[in-house]
């Protein structure tokens, strides 16, 4: 009771920015993770296109974002990170939006409209993802960064839950009201127009957040010689987790649809509850990260990730699978915490725009190195080869982590050593 009634003392005393930036933040997840996250595969496969074709066309952006994530760190330095954010949040729902009326073209240009939109949504979540955690380290106390990072992570969780709820319901609805069947693309299309309107409202939230200026690298000499072996560790394990949660986040409702043969009420309700759960899960990080430490707390929840794929590899029910989409997902939310603060305090102030960059890096080249094969991978093996190959990848991430834990390789900048 105490440690709740603490940790309720130190989120009742966020400051407003801080709550108008989780406001961006659950909208985001609500548009990107919720609505997107369960109908956009879905309409990709009503519009005649495979696994193969919607896991190039995951990779090619997420790619991008990795390839965008050092200059959106020096548009943030040089332009402010709350400018950055709201411009991203922008092209975003620009390029959401531009997807969704794909059909209005001819045909022989919907591949390539799809890719360009696709990658003006990634060139915006570039500049967002890259801000969004060094802004809300400016924006926070030290004695509430734990505390901060988990409560994103959670509102985070809670925004993907409600969005994937509306993506269940809608288009089952839009169906009766039109009288057209649920095999025909017409009522996901309709649907997905919710996802621009919340990106919209995300950047009118980070507009009303205060503006703040990040150090910018000095890179002479001591304190600020460039933590390369550090940013690399980092790019490292963000990769690895990214593989894993993208092998999810990509193809699990294309799993739950054609290899299972769900309903999309099922398929929103599941990847509703598997978001769900997780907003609770990850409000523990900030209790684990002070018991083990951020870097045994990133260790730990890569390995229940990997025990957790394994049913979800070998088993073929709906209700394995439902019950390992959420746990993986739970012990991913509960390591995002832990790894943001523990890329952010292994280097100095002035290197964590540097650090941030470098975590999106591996995050979006993980997932887009998952979704690129893993379409080529279900196509050629099945579904069982690609959960299994993710979970090798959870297995390889949690021994890396413990290892790099057990030899104390810190430097000198940590404030607090993520043991």
């Amino acid at each position: 009771m105490s440690l709740l009634a603490g940790y309720w003392r130190v989120v009742r005393g966020f400051n407003r920015d801080i709550w108008l930036f989780l406001c961006a933040s659950a909208f985001l997840a609500f548009g990107y993770l919720g609505v997107m996250g369960v109908l956009l595969n879905l309409y990709l496969l009503r519009l005649g296109y495979g696994p193969r074709f919607i896991g190039l066309l995951i990779g090619s952006g997420q790619l991008l974002w990795a390839v965008l994530a050092l200059p959106a760190a020096g548009a943030g330095i040089r332009y402010g990170p709350r400018t950055a954010m709201a411009v991203g949040f922008v092209l975003i729902g620009i390029g959401a939006a531009l997807m969704i009326v794909v059909e209005a073209l001819p045909t022989s240009w919907w591949s390539a409209w799809l890719a360009g939109s696709w990658m003006l949504l990634w060139a915006g979540a570039a500049l967002n993802t890259v801000n969004g955690v060094p802004y809300l380290m400016k924006l926070s106390r030290v004695e509430e960064r734990d505390y901060t990072f988990a409560a994103q992570a959670s509102v985070f969780a809670l925004g993907a839950f409600l969005g994937s709820l509306v993506a269940g319901l809608l288009p089952g609805l839009l169906s009766e009201w039109l009288d057209v069947s649920l095999e025909l693309p017409l009522t996901y299309r309709l649907s997905l127009w919710v996802a621009p309107i919340a990106f919209l409202v995300a950047a009118l939230a980070i507009l009303q957040v205060r503006p703040v200026t990040l150090p910018k690298p000095q890179g002479a000499s001591g304190a600020g010689r460039r933590p390369t072996a550090i940013l690399l560790f980092v790019t490292l394990t963000l990769f690895l987790i990214a593989a894993v949660e993208g092998s999810l986040r990509s193809f699990f409702n294309v799993y739950l649809d054609t290899g299972l043969m769900q309903s999309t009420s099922r398929i929103g309700l599941i990847m509703g509850v598997g978001q769900l759960l997780p907003a609770v899960a990850a409000l523990t990080a900030p209790l684990l990260m002070g018991w083990i430490g951020a870097g045994r707390t990133f260790s730990w929840t890569s390995l229940v990730a990997g025990i957790l794929l394994l049913p979800l590899a070998f088993i073929a029910h709906w209700a394995v699978a439902a019950f390992s989409f959420v746990g993986i997902i739970g012990a991913v939310s509960t390591s995002q915490p832990a790894r943001n603060v523990f890329s952010q305090v292994c280097v100095f102030p002035e290197w964590r725009s540097s650090a941030a960059a470098s975590a999106t890096i591996g995050v979006g080249l993980g997932w887009a190195a998952m979704a690129a094969t893993g379409g080529y991978i279900v196509a050629t093996f099945g579904f069982t080869a690609l959960f299994a190959f993710a979970a090798v990848l959870a297995f390889a991430n949690a021994l890396i982590l413990a290892i790099y834990i057990r030899r104390r390789r810190y430097p000198a900048a940590s404030i607090a050593p993520a043991n």
